[in-house]
């Protein structure tokens, strides 16, 4: 029996069929994630060590050469590759393809901590990342401020407000925060009180971490509580800080100085190693405006859903420009 004969003699049947598949078809479209790129995983670790101060030669023959030797053992492997550069080491680690990557890493994370002892002491401790194609941002935003505000206070309001509410979007990651001005507490010595008292660097700095410390004290014990006791000794501000106080030994005795005396402590920012801008263009791709910004980079979780992460970043950035100021502008540059 034909399909058309079938369709005269049984059109209910048909109409059922059909109206199942358009059923499944709209289910498919609804509840299907939505990518820009496929997914792909490549068969590539890297362990990535940081040595400050080091230069590239030591590098090589204190850190790279043991984990590159370490990890050789690791079954499925290709091709193994290291970078020395002054202050880290980074080692590729490249498989056969077909391999599973997390127990790859897994693998080569046991060998690294077979091997960690003999790294030198100084040394932070290995990262194993993995090449993953769905761990790059899908969304950036740019925050600035319409009236001319402090730089580092848009920084502040990034990192404790816009930050926070974006990282409670599920399946965001990741939110990083780029450009701005980050707080310090910059402490100019003069080097020629420190000679003539007899002082160092060293001196000074042990004296700092000396007195700016919480530590626990104890407790009270009252009928059926126990409270927990702590002397609290961090700085608050600057001005503490200047007002710190040690006893130096002179040779005609001990003497009591502050480190105002010896020092200019001031709340700066600190020097910065990145900046975010955002541009403006005319119609011929000019750029007429560039103006100094905050940016934060959302990336989602591995298999997170692209379209709905993005409403949700939507979602938050609408409340949370109830609690900003109402000078503070933020831009989507970048939504995938």
């Amino acid at each position: 029996m034909s399909l058309t004969q079938l369709s005269i003699k049984r059109p209910i049947a048909i109409l059922m069929l059909f109206a199942v598949l358009t059923i499944l078809g709209l289910q498919g479209l609804f509840k299907m994630p939505a990518e820009q790129d496929p997914r792909i995983d490549f068969p590539f670790i890297s362990v990535s060590t940081v040595y400050p101060g080091a230069g590239p030669g030591e590098i090589e023959t204190l850190i790279s050469k043991p984990i590159e030797d370490a990890v050789f053992s690791v079954n499925g492997i290709k091709n193994v590759t290291s970078v020395s550069q002054q202050g880290i080491s980074i080692v590729a680690i490249e498989f056969q393809l077909g391999v599973d990557v997390d127990t790859a890493a897994a693998d080569v994370r046991a060998k690294v901590d077979s091997v960690r002892r003999a790294l030198p002491q100084a040394a932070d401790v290995p990262l194993i990342g993995k090449f993953d194609t769905g761990s790059a941002p899908i969304m950036f935003l740019a925050v600035r401020s319409k009236s001319g505000r402090d730089s580092r206070e848009i920084r502040d309001l990034c990192d404790r407000t816009i930050k926070d509410r974006l990282s409670q979007v599920a399946g965001v990651a990741a939110v990083n925060v780029i450009g701005g001005d980050k707080r310090e507490i910059a402490i100019q010595l003069n080097r020629g009180k420190l000679d003539a008292i007899g002082l160092t660097v060293s001196d000074v700095v042990s004296a700092i971490r000396a007195q700016n410390l919480n530590l626990p004290a104890g407790r009270v014990t009252e009928s059926v509580r126990d409270y927990a006791v702590r002397v609290v000794g961090e700085f608050k501000d600057a001005s503490e800080i200047s007002e710190l106080e040690f006893t130096v030994q002179l040779p005609s005795g001990p003497k009591s100085i502050r480190l105002k005396d010896i020092a200019v402590v001031r709340d700066a920012a600190r020097e910065r190693t990145e900046s975010a801008s955002l541009a403006k263009r005319d119609e011929s791709g000019k750029i007429t405006e560039s103006t100094d910004t905050v940016t934060l980079s959302v990336q989602k979780i591995s298999g997170g859903n692209t379209v709905d992460i993005a409403r949700g970043i939507d979602k938050q950035i609408a409340d949370a420009k109830v609690l900003l100021p109402a000078d503070i502008e933020i831009t989507t540059t970048s939504n995938q």
